[in-house]
Parts: structure tokens; sequence; C-alpha cells
């Protein structure tokens, strides 16, 4: 399986994680909602908008506009399918304008997560060729040295 195909499925994946968490953490109908439910709903909402799309950046290494932009697809879709198997039918208008409007907040959002993860991962990366110019000043030092103890030797 290639790196991108990975990448997006990891990105659907902790996508709907956080969903099912937040579905979770939602109380009854009927019972107050705290200041803390208030607060960490808040704090997810907002890793539910970038977090998919940073980790299959992060994970794919490049292309991670284009990662993140998938993915926001495939979750926009698939967050309809499972609003309609939970609710029942959605008039056709309500489910298109839902579908496009939050497809192209999540389409922006999770292209730009897509991105920061992409150059979060090439900054910490090495450099791609083995002989940095450190090694090949070290390697040079340590040549440097040898000689000149062989002709302090010699003499």
């Amino acid at each position: 399986m290639s790196r991108l195909l990975t990448s997006i499925l990891l990105g659907v994946a902790v996508s709907a994680a956080l969903s099912v968490l937040l579905y979770l953490a939602m109380p009854e109908p009927g019972v107050p909602r705290t200041i803390w439910y208030h607060g960490l709903n808040t704090i997810s909402q907002a890793l539910l908008a970038i977090a998919p799309g940073f980790a299959a950046g992060w994970i794919a290494g490049r292309s991670g506009a284009v990662v993140g932009a998938t993915v926001a697809v495939i979750v926009s879709v698939g967050s309809l399918i499972a609003i309609w198997l939970m609710w029942g039918q959605l008039p056709v208008t309500l489910a298109i304008r839902t579908l496009l409007f939050g497809m192209v907040a999540s389409v922006i959002t999770q292209s730009v997560a897509g991105l920061a993860g992409e150059f979060l991962r090439a900054k910490r990366s090495p450099p791609p060729n083995n002989h940095s110019s450190r090694t090949r000043f070290a390697g040079r030092l340590n040549s440097g040295v040898s000689s000149h103890t062989s002709t302090m030797a010699s003499a």
C-alpha cells in the first residue's frame, strides 16, 4: 500500500475516532451541560477540524494539501451518510447545503493542516544525502590529522 493511501486512511481513522469520542462525551438530553463540557467540546471540535489533515500530511511527507483535501472530502461524505443513518431521511436541499458548506470548510482547514504536517515532517527529517557537510568536514579533518602525524613521525 502506498504511503499516500496509508496517510489518507489514517486521516479518516483519526477523524472517525475523534467523532466517536465527541459523540460519546455528549451528555444525555435534558442534563445540564457544565462549563467543562463546553470547554472540552470546543477544543475537541478544533482538533477535529485540523488533526486528521495534519496526521495525513505528516505521514505522507509530500502533497500535504492534496492529502488533507482528500481526507476532508471522504470525511464530509462519510459524515453525511452517518447523519442519514442515525436520524433518517434528510431533505435533499438540507443534505446538499450541509455537504457543500461542510466540505468547503473542511477542505480549507484540512488542506492547511496537511501542509503544516508535511512542512513540520520535512523540517524534522534529516537531509536526503547521507553525507552532510559536517561529516565531510570531519573526514577531512581526520585525514589531515593522520597525514600530519605521519609526517612528524618520519621526521
